[in-house]
C-alpha cells in the first residue's frame, strides 16, 4: 500500500507509533522524521526552503522510497 496520497487513516496504520515530537498525538513516520530533519542545525531559518522547488526527479525518488515497505 502506498503512504503517500493514501487517506491519513491508512498512513496512521502504515506507520505510525507515538510521536515524540508531539506526546499527545500520532503523525506518521515520514512525516516526523520531515520535522526532525526540519528542526535539526535550524533548516528552518534557510532562505527559500518552501519557496523553491526540489528537482522533481529526485522527488519522485523520495516519494518511491517513502512508499516501499518497511514504513
Amino acid at each position: 500500500p502506498r503512504l503517500f496520497g493514501a487517506p491519513l487513516e491508512q498512513a496512521l496504520a502504515l506507520s505510525s507509533s507515538p510521536s515524540s515530537l508531539l506526546p499527545l498525538a500520532q503523525i506518521p513516520s515520514a512525516l516526523e522524521e520531515g520535522f526532525r530533519f526540519l528542526r535539526a542545525q535550524d533548516r528552518l531559518k534557510t532562505e527559500g526552503l518552501f519557496r523553491i522547488p526540489g528537482s522533481s526527479r529526485r522527488v519522485q525518488e523520495l516519494l518511491a522510497l517513502l512508499d516501499s515497505p518497511p514504513h
